[in-house]
């Protein structure tokens, strides 16, 4: 009951980010106005809106113009369903605690930012700092929350100093490249999704996401240089593997680390 109450949320949230991604490329407002046709721009009805279900009735088209409607919806709506299904069930592993329920919730606010990200970096290699910007304000707040409630003995400006730590690294990993490169090898959002993995990620594990998003994104380019999807110095959106790299490293950067450092001990 717990997981088919989860997958319905999942669906609807899935929903609600599609809708805000496209919103803020959009420069509408996030909570006003009703959902559009992409299309023909017209307000869809209540039966319209319902997560995966309205496409699969429309087979995947508008009602009103017949348009085909963009798989990023229906994919968006299942992809956070699973994800936020599979992590819960990962997070309770050892059982329910309120610190695994707060690792989900932590999860679902890692999810929401970087799907969007994704999404925009997908679609339009853009990084948007009305997004970037107060997702780090929120991260910090719930990296403090969790500290202060499951670690109260730490040290706090060791806690600090290890964070900016990691979004040193994080970001200045691509600040180092963009300076060398003159801009030609990644863009200026690159070094603030850097930033913000090392918010999320913390120390060692903002190291784990870089390899995880570099040998990712060497061997997707690989393939579609030899489908030729993509030429030599076509623009590749690295900020969708940055996204990617980041929300597996949250929940198996532990065990990734630990089969890494056993290669050699």
């Amino acid at each position: 009951m717990t997981l088919l109450l989860i997958f319905l949320f999942g669906l609807a949230w899935g929903s609600a980010l599609n809708a805000l991604a496209y919103r803020l490329y959009h420069k509408k407002s996030w909570i006003k106005g009703r959902s559009l046709c992409p299309q023909c721009k017209k307000t869809l009805a209540v039966m319209e809106l319902i997560p995966l279900v309205s496409f699969i009735i429309q087979q995947g088209r508008c009602r009103q113009c017949k348009k085909k409607i963009s798989c990023q919806y229906p994919l968006g709506e299942a992809l956070t369903a699973i994800a936020l299904c599979g992590s819960f069930l990962w997070l309770t592993r050892d059982g329910m605690s309120y610190q695994a329920l707060f690792l989900w919730v932590m999860f679902l606010v890692s999810w929401s930012v970087w799907f969007v990200l994704f999404v925009h970096d997908f679609l339009y290699t853009l990084v948007l700092d009305a997004v970037v910007v107060p997702a780090f304000g929120i991260i910090v707040i719930v990296q403090s929350v969790r500290i202060i409630l499951f670690e109260p003995s730490v040290v706090w400006a060791s806690v600090v100093f290890a964070y900016l730590f990691a979004m040193l690294i994080g970001g200045g990993f691509f600040a180092l490249q963009f300076i060398v490169s003159k801009g030609r090898w990644i863009g200026g959002g690159d070094i603030r999704l850097g930033v913000l993995m090392g918010a999320t990620l913390g120390l060692p594990h903002v190291i784990t996401a870089l390899i995880i998003a570099y040998i990712g994104g060497s061997i997707i380019s690989v393939f579609l240089l030899l489908y030729k999807k993509v030429q030599w110095k076509s623009e590749i959106p690295f900020g969708t593997f940055l996204a990617c790299a980041t929300l597996v490293t949250f929940l198996f950067g532990k065990p990734l680390l630990a089969w890494y450092m056993g290669l050699f001990y």
